[in-house]
């Protein structure tokens, strides 16, 4: 157990493969039950064939640590993440971050995919006493990232972070009461 002096707050240690929220289901309206798993090769082998962006054997390759939103009912994959831990700089760095086809556009099935996958190395961070997280992003984004994940960008360039309220509350909002808990 850890906790954060930024907020006074307590992040309970679990394994990885532990953390869970919901999603909405925007047709629905159905909250439904999630899991974040680790990714093997077969996972992920033909999803651009499938109208996914990226090759996602490439950071599996490179070591990152690669993850999968699903349900725990339902191995579809809704998004994935590649990530590494920067223990100079006591931090989680994002590689890369993507949502499934039908979690795209304004058609998108379930709301907010990208965001719990932030969410998800955010609650990662803290369980390893780290308070930031932090990424590069296409010029077009900043914006998006500013409003939806309470990232700050670092002067003109490409890359941005998650520190202080913003990190709290990313975690909060997608594990309060999923083994976060203010004392």
């Amino acid at each position: 157990m850890m906790r954060d002096n930024t907020k006074n707050v307590v992040v309970t240690d679990v394994a990885a493969n532990e953390y869970s929220s919901r999603l909405l289901d925007r047709r629905t309206k159905e909250l439904r039950q999630t899991a974040v798993k680790s990714v093997m090769r077969k996972d992920i082998s033909g999803l651009k064939r499938k109208g996914w962006l990226f090759d996602w054997l490439v950071p599996l390759k490179a070591g990152l640590e690669v993850k999968q939103l699903t349900f725990k009912d339902d191995d579809t994959i809704q998004g994935l993440i590649a990530f590494e831990e920067v223990a100079a700089n006591q931090a989680f760095f994002v590689n890369l971050v993507e949502s499934a086809p039908h979690n795209r556009g304004m058609d998108r099935q379930y709301e907010e995919v990208g965001s719990h996958l932030f969410a998800y190395v955010a609650k990662r961070a803290a369980d390893k006493g780290y308070n930031i997280i932090y990424f590069d992003t296409k010029t077009l984004l900043v914006s998006h990232y500013s409003k939806k994940l309470g990232a700050k960008q670092i002067g003109h360039s490409r890359r941005m972070y998650i520190v202080g309220d913003a990190f709290v509350e990313l975690i909060e909002k997608f594990y309060k009461g999923d083994n976060y808990e203010k004392p």
